[in-house]
């Protein structure tokens, strides 16, 4: 069973054409006549030749609805979903063509919704589900340079290439300074509300272009492009302060930051961009010489361009 909308010029039209088909297992439906459909049709049977307005109006459902074009002129470039039929059709031929764009129909819409229901697992696969930020496995993705499409983070434009396009990104990891306090003193929910809320600071703090990740328990990695390396600190200064900032004003337990960071030139040989394990070990060595410095500070890390192995 399939629903068919009859959408013709004249009642009396839309009345012969359910008169042929009748012995057919659709579930016929008249423009104008009904409430629209919860769901929209399979096929619409029209003497009209539907506008792209009118192809993608409720009364003609999705994209991939069918037409069935009774009587004109079909037009130079037919759609995969269209069939146009003479004004003098028979029954059979507009059953057979009703049936045909209804199971085409089906199928493409079977199909849509298996491919939105991979994108939405392959989403899921990469966000951290307490902060809603990306994950290390995106974080990791986004320094390969794959998966752009998930997280819409091109550094830099997608034709650049040549020598002459240096391509500078700022790595940084930020780590929330006796976050184990607030766990052990005021329980898990307490460093939950932290956690969100340092994700929600770093988010509202960043420029258009930059990423940010939660790549561990109180860990979050960023990448930033940048014109030059001198310009690396003055950045991570602003989002690593934002953070104490937004637990203030919400009222949370306030945190200090510490950070580790680095300047990565793509274009360098043996650089450390588009290795992500290495990039975040060197990461971690700075972090941990911030705090073991004071914390509340941002340390650089060391020498990043290495020998190719």
């Amino acid at each position: 069973m399939y629903t068919v909308l009859l959408q013709a010029s004249d009642p009396a039209i839309a009345d012969r054409w359910a008169k042929m088909l009748a012995e057919a297992p659709v579930q016929i439906k008249f423009a104008g006549q009904t409430p629209t459909c919860s769901s929209p049709p399979e096929v619409v049977v029209t003497d009209v030749l539907p506008t792209p307005e009118a192809s993608a109006s409720p009364a003609a459902g999705t994209p991939t609805t069918g037409w069935v074009i009774v009587g004109p002129t079909p037009r130079q470039s037919l759609a995969p979903t269209d069939v146009f039929l003479p004004a003098d059709c028979t029954a059979r031929e507009l059953q057979l063509a009703c049936r045909l764009l209804a199971e085409l129909v089906r199928l493409r819409r079977h199909q849509q919704a298996a491919n939105a229901t991979e994108a939405q697992l392959a989403q899921e696969a990469l966000t951290d589900p307490l902060t809603g930020l990306p994950n290390r496995r995106a974080w990791e993705l986004a320094v390969k340079l794959e998966r752009m499409d998930f997280f819409r983070w091109p550094p830099w434009p997608a034709d650049a290439t040549g020598s002459d396009q240096r391509m500078l990104l700022c790595a940084s990891l930020l780590d929330l300074d006796h976050f184990k306090h607030i766990n052990d003193e005021h329980g898990y929910l307490a460093g939950d509300d932290v956690l969100r809320t340092a994700a929600r600071a770093l988010q509202t703090s960043l420029r258009q272009g930059d990423f940010v990740a939660r790549v561990g328990g109180d860990e979050f990695a960023l990448l930033l492009p940048v014109h030059d390396p001198a310009s690396a600190l003055a950045i991570i200064e602003r989002l690593r302060k934002s953070v104490p900032q937004r637990l203030l004003a919400e009222g949370r337990h306030a945190v200090t930051v510490s950070a580790g960071y680095c300047v990565v030139d793509s274009s360098a040989a043996g650089s450390l961009w588009g290795r992500p394990d290495q990039l975040l070990e060197a990461l971690h060595a700075a972090l941990r010489r911030a705090k073991q410095q004071g914390r509340d500070r941002a340390e650089p890390a060391g020498q990043l361009n290495h020998p190719s192995a």
